[in-house]
């Protein structure tokens, strides 16, 4: 399990800057950040590579990058587990609906639970409650599914940021012997 510790140099947005930035000479930094709007990422992260990394730059970076893919993965589990509970009910809300739209009988008694209590309603009114509660739900789920998208894609880049890192490495390691 990585440590917490993090590594970040100043006003760097990306971690292929963050190497960047803090493996050029000092003079040129002011010039990177000037020029930071201006190169797009993949450049970036070929000019990053393409230098000499000291290995304990590298080290905190991949160990900062580790953390982000093993913080993103507990948060993806959290999410899973959520999308399940809601489902869950869901399942449960759309079952309810469904059994008490085919009593036929107005004068049939309906209840709510207030906690351990339970009130006597009109059909209406519960009817209405549950289809409220049914469109929070899908809402809800709706939200939590584009969280674990979002959450997929950052895991994802991290990943491949670890991938780019190691290729480098090993193609620097490769022109050196």
């Amino acid at each position: 399990m990585p440590s917490s510790k993090t590594f970040r140099c100043p006003k760097v947005a990306t971690v292929a800057e963050e190497v960047r930035a803090c493996t050029a000479p000092a003079a040129d930094k002011g010039q990177h950040q000037s020029n930071n709007r201006i190169s797009t990422a993949h450049h970036q992260q070929r000019l990053a590579m393409s230098s000499r990394i000291p290995d304990e730059t590298l080290s905190k970076v991949l160990e900062k990058i580790q953390l982000q893919v093993y913080q993103t993965n507990q948060q993806l589990s959290a999410l899973r587990a959520q999308i399940a509970a809601r489902e869950r009910e869901a399942k449960l809300n759309t079952l309810t609906l469904t059994e008490l739209q085919a009593i036929q009988d107005p004068n049939a008694p309906f209840y709510r639970s207030v906690g351990k209590m339970f009130l006597q309603e009109s059909q209406p009114v519960v009817l209405s409650e549950l289809e409220q509660k049914q469109t929070a739900i899908t809402s809800d789920l709706e939200a939590l599914q584009k969280k674990q998208k979002y959450l997929q894609k950052q895991r994802e880049d991290a990943q491949a940021h670890l991938k780019d890192i190691f290729s480098s490495v090993n193609r620097q390691q490769q022109q050196e012997a």
